[in-house]
């Protein structure tokens, strides 16, 4: 899965791992320094799928929980809040 200046995989062991740009967090290793090798997505675990915008990135669980990272300034992590974020936060789903 590949955003605007950053990519992430899930590897077979349900882990994710994110680089590139990491403005905003948007690679949800809990800094905001770019990387050009992999890292591991902070305290995420069980991931079926990945999908990322601009400037985040979301994931999906095998529990069914969505959750994201990065820019948030319009809502886009769904926890309710509008502040980045830089690791998984939960999105908060009907």
């Amino acid at each position: 899965m590949a955003g605007g200046t950053n990519t992430c995989a899930r590897r077979t062991d349900g882990t994710a791992w994110c680089w590139g740009n990491n403005q905003y967090g948007r690679l949800g290793d809990g800094t905001t320094t770019n990387r050009s090798a992999p890292t591991q997505v902070a305290g995420l675990s069980n991931v079926t799928a990945l999908d990322a915008g601009d400037y985040h990135t979301c994931a999906r669980r095998t529990d069914g929980t969505a959750w994201c990272w990065g820019r948030a300034d319009f809502g886009q992590i769904g926890d309710g809040a509008t502040t980045q974020r830089l690791t998984p936060a939960a999105a908060a789903l009907p």
